[in-house]
């Protein structure tokens, strides 16, 4: 059977993706987006207006989401 694994992305690193940071996306690329989840509770809460939340869900679309 083969194994599967899951990487849940804390908080900063989908930050350090919103702002576009290369290493990061290097190393998501490598993990591939089908291995990651993300949390989104914070960013929500977090979320200053109608346009961070629409750019918040966006981003979401990639992700499982948890």
């Amino acid at each position: 059977m083969e194994e599967y694994r899951m990487v849940i992305l804390d908080t900063n690193i989908v930050i350090e993706l919103f702002k576009n940071n290369q290493n990061i996306k290097q190393k998501i690329k490598d993990i591939g987006t089908k291995n990651l989840a993300i949390s989104v509770g914070e960013f929500y809460y977090g979320a200053l207006n109608k346009r961070e939340m629409k750019l918040i869900k966006k981003h979401c679309n990639y992700y499982y989401v948890l």
